[in-house]
């Protein structure tokens, strides 16, 4: 990684966390200009003709970077963000389709902090 908040390429995944497993502010942009890098061409803003997307967030302090999310904004991306910690609850996707990639990431996250 490239420091604290660093980027470091896992398995050919990008991962932007301190080892602490947090995300920092900082790294909320880079976020933000991933997400928009990889729309497919039709996503964008209703006022050029396009789909908006809908991208779900947890509530965590490092996603509340006023200019990222009016990046997203501006580009078609409209934020629903799910209250901090209450992912039990508020994100059951979590615990059905997607926990075995959770679980996967989990594993890759140990190896990593291990390092």
């Amino acid at each position: 990684p490239d420091g604290e908040g660093g980027i470091a390429k896992v398995h050919g995944i990008n991962v932007w966390a301190t080892k602490n497993g947090s995300m920092e502010k900082v790294r909320m942009m880079d976020l933000a200009d991933h997400f928009l890098e990889n729309m497919p061409s039709h996503i964008g803003p209703i006022s050029e003709g396009k789909t908006p997307a809908i991208l779900f967030l947890d509530g965590h302090a490092s996603r509340w970077d006023f200019s990222a999310i009016h990046k997203l904004f501006k580009h078609g991306v409209f934020l629903v963000c799910l209250p901090s910690h209450t992912s039990i609850w508020s994100q059951p996707n979590d615990r059905g389709p997607n926990k075995k990639l959770h679980q996967h990431i989990k594993e890759v996250t140990k190896e990593w902090k291990g390092s």
